[in-house]
């Protein structure tokens, strides 16, 4: 008798972790699906490039490492935090706005931000602002631009690594100045 005891103990035990265990995983859902924050981001193309449009998609990308220091395969490797890609064909008047929902805000801990595109057909970037819920994380001007390319950003791949054309910046120096505006 004392077996089935313990057995029934045991069982009842294990019930109670078991149900108490799913309905903490059924709050927990519920917490980290209200966690979601949205960034949102405006670009705007330039008009300082011989080549203004392109159909290519651009990305921007949130990374630990300089676009200096990372090598071109794969184009974008494990450096990066985050990536956000837009097509530029969908420019309206020279300025797309678009948004994305992320699950948390650690991609902001990144050291840089680049823009790059990873084909040849050069994009001629102007601006690019963010947001994030609604606050302001920065407006800043695509330029200078790095690389020795001659259109605007293209070839961020291993075939044209030398000849590679991006857009990049110190994050955390972007998000501070932007904390003093």
């Amino acid at each position: 008798m004392p077996k089935l005891r313990s057995a029934a103990a045991l069982a009842a035990a294990f019930c109670a972790i078991a149900s108490s265990a799913s309905a903490q995983s059924g709050f927990q859902r519920v917490v980290q699906d209200s966690r979601e924050f949205v960034i949102e981001f405006t670009v705007t193309q330039g008009t300082d490039c011989t080549t203004r449009g392109s159909n290519d998609q651009i990305t921007i990308v949130f990374s630990n490492q300089s676009g200096d220091s990372v090598g071109p395969t794969p184009a974008l490797g494990d450096d990066v935090a985050a990536e956000f890609s837009f097509s530029a064909r969908d420019l309206v008047n020279q300025r797309l706005q678009f948004r994305r929902r992320v699950r948390d805000r650690s991609f902001l801990d990144a050291r840089f931000i680049r823009v790059v595109n990873l084909n040849g057909d050069g994009w001629c970037p102007g601006r690019l602002a963010a947001t994030i819920d609604g606050a302001r994380l920065f407006d800043v001007a695509l330029s200078p631009r790095k690389g020795r390319g001659t259109g605007g950003l293209q070839d961020w791949n291993r075939g044209n690594w030398a000849v590679r054309t991006y857009w990049e910046a110190n994050l955390q120096q972007l998000l501070r100045s932007n904390a003093r505006k």
